[in-house]
């Protein structure tokens, strides 16, 4: 009687390797990713591919962990095998959103109203929308009313929003200019200065030879940075800046000779007046004014009558009264009454 000898199939486990994909991708297996344990190589078997198959490898499949499912191996010799599969892990990982904050206006002047940041996110996969973001996004960097000039960076903050599916790992910045702001024009005459913003009427004064130009911040003044000119074809004006220029929240200008009667514009350089915080930030808002002078006119209805030597006449004792000082020494006397009564007669020209 003769006996036999029973070859039983070795043990093969294939795994499936783990593996990854974004939201919205479309997961494709190359067959290849896997690990063996238990194949005979010194006998020439091989594994070609593997079948591999998950339910997260859509694009519609929603964040979260996804058996990876190998089969139907080929290869050289498997048939002498019993193989057995193991799953891998595919993990879907969020999609990323990019967080953009939007202010408009991008340029303001200082003490202007702060547009409130809006923003937008975009990045959306698998026509989705805005409407499965969840919170409201927050913001750093936003100055304020009061505060100088300056390039301001206005960073989105992520920490409220949520949206299943997505996650948001970049911000896009906005950038804010806040500029310099005239606060105030005032004329020099003699020793006295004024205001001539917001005014509504004609100048009096017998002596104006500068100009004071108040700013909201530290400027560098380039060139003449002013100019003057009749608009009634009076003479021509030649100011000329005080000083440097150079960092300064205030700037004078002198003339060669005081003004006489005339209507005049007065106009700042916006591209010669800049922040000494930063070169790009210009003059902001108007910088242009008009005034008129007719030395004399003390009551301001545009001629010098005998009623304006009187008027001037009645203020010399009395408390001091800015418009009937045409000479700028910090109080009434004969003098202006002189002026005002030498001038009687005269009237602006036509506007």
């Amino acid at each position: 009687m003769s006996g036999g000898q029973t070859v039983n199939p070795a043990t093969l486990t294939i795994t499936a390797n783990n593996d990854s994909k974004t939201y919205g991708t479309l997961k494709t297996f190359s067959g290849t990713a896997f690990t063996e344990t238990g194949l005979v190589t010194a006998n020439g078997d091989t594994i070609i591919g593997v079948t591999e198959t998950s339910t997260g490898a859509a694009a519609a499949a929603t964040v979260g962990p996804y058996n990876i499912v190998p089969s139907a191996a080929t290869g050289n010799g498997l048939g002498n095998y019993t193989i057995n599969y193991a799953n891998g892990s595919l993990t879907v990982n969020p999609a990323p959103l990019t967080v953009t904050a939007v202010v408009s206006p991008t340029d303001i002047g200082h003490g202007g109203t702060v547009p409130t940041p809006t923003f937008t996110c975009s990045g959306f996969v698998n026509g989705d929308t805005a409407a499965v973001v969840s919170g409201t996004p927050g913001s750093s960097g936003l100055p304020t009313s009061s505060s100088p000039a300056g390039i301001y960076t206005i960073t989105p903050t992520t920490t409220g929003l949520s949206a299943a599916n997505y996650d948001f790992p970049t911000v896009v910045s906005a950038t804010l200019n806040i500029h310099p702001v005239v606060t105030d024009i005032l004329v020099e005459w003699g020793k006295e200065t004024m205001s001539i913003l917001n005014l509504s009427r004609d100048l009096p004064f017998a002596t104006i030879t500068g100009f004071q130009v108040n700013f909201s911040d530290l400027v560098n003044i380039t060139g003449t940075g002013l100019s003057l000119t009749s608009t009634a074809d009076g003479p021509t004006y030649a100011p000329t800046l005080v000083g440097s220029g150079q960092s300064t929240n205030y700037a004078s200008w002198n003339l060669p000779t005081a003004i006489g009667i005339d209507r005049l514009m007065l106009a700042l350089d916006q591209a010669d007046i800049t922040a000494t915080a930063a070169s790009s930030l210009t003059l902001f808002g108007t910088s242009s004014l008009a005034f008129s002078v007719l030395p004399g006119d003390f009551n301001g209805d545009g001629v010098v009558s005998a009623a304006d030597m009187t008027g001037v006449n009645n203020e010399i004792g009395q408390a001091y009264d800015v418009w009937a000082d045409l000479y700028g020494i910090g109080k009434v006397n004969f003098s202006d009454v002189h002026k005002a009564r030498s001038e009687i007669g005269t009237e602006l020209p036509p506007s």
